[in-house]
């Protein structure tokens, strides 16, 4: 196995791995944590896709100017930094739906 493919595996796994872990987890924090009904649940993750929704555009114009190297690292701490959150106020017990 080429250097180059190995490197683009990992680079996958690195990504695809927390995001299939954040889909099932974060459903699984409003039904078994908070005590949600499926209403909220569907609410919840309308909700966590509108960003994407209204950012799209801007970031494909961020996309085409800035080095995608330097956009994967800073979007990758973003995420990490936005579960350590969540965890967080998981522990501290400050998540609440409202």
């Amino acid at each position: 196995m080429s250097s180059q493919l190995r490197a683009y595996l990992l680079a996958n796994v690195a990504f695809l791995v927390p995001a299939g872990l954040g889909t099932v987890m974060f459903p699984w924090l409003i039904v078994v944590v908070l005590h949600e009904s499926p209403e909220r649940v569907g609410i919840a993750q309308m909700i966590t896709q509108l960003p994407a929704l209204f950012l799209l555009l801007f970031a494909g114009l961020i996309a085409d100017r800035i080095e995608q190297r330097r956009i994967l690292v800073v979007t990758h701490l973003l995420v990490a930094l936005s579960q350590v959150g969540m965890a967080w106020l998981i522990v501290a017990g400050g998540l609440t739906f409202d």
